[in-house]
């Protein structure tokens, strides 16, 4: 029960919903993935990839990814997430840009790995929003873009993510691609801890040493509004 509690954990994180519970091949191939029959659910996976089905298409990337009774093959894993992806499925653009990124089980491109968290990231995933950020933030496979990097990170802080709001606040600290605002970064810290970031409270104690009295009022404020906005406690 653990294992499959485990997988499903996984699969919801990145935003897939819709799996089908009520006597479908998928929820066949899910039981016996909790079972450990990985021949039988990959057996039933297949018809229903075959068929478009993106969940399935998903579940067998994840399944090569790591090893889930087939040897470990990035490239297979790959394969099947391009699949899920093109027909559009959230979670798999997202990790298809990372193995793009990475340069596993496809050749490395920065130019694909963008695509694909853009195509994700248009689509609301927070983890892509972020991941987005903090490649054009540090130039990691692309051209250095802090304008752009606070963009996406504003964009996964909107959607309650504690890495964005961290990394946004941090932005408005230094004032690296936005205006430095130390009311906006205390107030990003504040919600960032709030939602379980752990580096956060230092981080905002340390913008407060520089703040006015009347900053820190204005901050707390807005703190208080932004909790009740974007506190949803999505730390990973």
């Amino acid at each position: 029960m653990k294992l499959f509690s485990t997988a499903l954990l996984f699969l919801c994180a990145f935003g897939i919903t819709g799996l089908a519970f009520a006597d479908s091949p998928l929820e066949e191939a899910l039981k016996a993935y909790e079972a450990r029959d990985y021949a039988k659910a990959r057996e039933l996976l297949l018809i229903e990839a075959s068929a478009g089905n993106t969940e399935a298409q998903f579940t067998l990337g994840f399944m090569y990814a790591n090893g889930d009774g087939v040897p470990r093959d990035y490239v297979e894993s790959a394969r099947w997430y391009r699949m899920a992806a093109e027909r559009g499925d959230v979670s798999a653009q997202m990790v298809l840009g990372g193995m793009y990124a990475r340069g596993e089980g496809v050749p490395q491109d920065p130019a694909e790995a963008v695509k694909w968290y853009a195509r994700s990231a248009d689509q609301g995933n927070f983890v892509a929003q972020y991941n987005l950020g903090d490649m054009y933030q540090n130039g990691k496979t692309v051209s250095t873009d802090v304008t752009e990097a606070a963009k996406w990170y504003r964009k996964g802080a909107d959607l309650g993510y504690a890495p964005a709001q961290y990394a946004l606040g941090l932005m408005y600290a230094k004032g690296e691609g936005v205006q430095r605002d130390p009311v906006e970064a205390y107030a990003w810290l504040a919600v960032a801890g709030a939602n379980k970031h752990g580096l956060a409270p230092a981080a905002m104690e340390q913008v407060a040493k520089g703040m006015s009295i009347a900053e820190v009022e204005k901050a707390q404020q807005l703190t208080t509004q932004y909790l009740a906005m974007y506190s949803r406690q999505k730390s990973d």
